[in-house]
């Protein structure tokens, strides 16, 4: 549930150093297969090159399904209106970063780090296709994770967005905070092995507590 394997998901923070990232889980859909298939190799593949890119990425294709969900969400950040992170934008934009991290930067050869003042600036963090870079190589969230943080911790089910490789939409669902009429549901037969066709509040409540 919600790729809690390091590094986690593009909003979800994975198991990358839990004593300081606690980590957390969320449900990632997309809009079509191919979506989803790009989305979960992280890279952009032209048609009839999907056995290539699942070799480069090391991915049995028997290993993946593709499941028609619906569902209902109570509260939903929408990051296709952009406009809408402006207030989030300005509470930023005033930050200033200590020289310890520019000096700590430098050491290992990065850039300057710069702050997000503008909002087509959280969208290109937000949105980076190369986002595992950050908790891969140095075992630290990146912004979009630690976004989707913020949006989980505020009791918000889901961030909806579009993705960088099709322009098809894609959805982050925190199930940890479905009201009592949310719910995501399987449409079809389910995959072999899978008994629970529906996730809710009570669902979620059951298996959180059979997992400790």
């Amino acid at each position: 549930m919600g790729s809690l394997i390091d590094p986690g998901g593009r909003f979800n923070i994975g198991d990358i150093n839990p004593s300081q990232f606690p980590s957390f889980s969320a449900l990632y859909l997309a809009g079509d297969k191919d979506t989803a298939l790009q989305e979960l190799l992280s890279q952009k593949i032209a048609s009839g090159q999907e056995s290539r890119a699942l070799d480069l990425a090391l991915a049995n294709p028997t290993s993946i399904a593709s499941i028609s969900l619906s569902g209902s969400l109570d509260s939903v950040i929408n990051l296709r209106r952009p406009e809408s992170l402006l207030s989030f934008v300005n509470l930023l934009k005033d930050f200033s970063i200590p020289d310890y991290i520019k000096m700590a930067a430098k050491k290992i050869g990065l850039s300057d780090p710069e702050l997000v003042q503008t909002v087509p600036k959280l969208m290109d963090a937000l949105l980076n296709p190369n986002w595992r870079e950050w908790p891969m190589q140095f075992d630290v969230p990146a912004s979009s994770q630690i976004f989707g943080q913020l949006v989980a911790d505020a009791d918000i089910e889901g961030i909806l967005y579009t993705s960088k490789f099709t322009g098809k939409d894609c959805l982050a669902v925190f199930p940890q905070n479905f009201e009592s009429s949310s719910f995501i549901q399987l449409d079809d037969e389910a995959p072999v092995g899978i008994k629970t066709r529906r996730l809710d509040a009570k669902v979620w409540d059951e298996f959180r507590r059979g997992s400790k």
